[in-house]
């Protein structure tokens, strides 16, 4: 995602978040997303796991299909 376009993780995260946070825009799983873009851009995981790990925390129970496990403890 980043290196393809040369931006930063950092900058990435706070252009989607400050995006999703405008007055009329729409997010659905607005936190799960919030929380993949902090977790994508501060712990070094792509963001599809990133995202994966938060979706997972989102539902009750919490679970998760994964051969990637480390990116998912924390």
């Amino acid at each position: 995602m980043g290196k393809q376009f040369r931006a930063k993780k950092e900058t990435i995260k706070k252009a989607l978040i400050s995006f999703i946070n405008i007055p009329g825009v729409v997010a659905e799983e607005k936190n799960v997303i919030e929380e993949t873009l902090y977790n994508y851009s501060s712990k070094g995981i792509d963001f599809t796991d990133a995202y994966i790990a938060a979706h997972a925390r989102s539902i009750k129970p919490p679970h998760i299909i994964t051969e990637n496990i480390k990116d998912l403890k924390g």
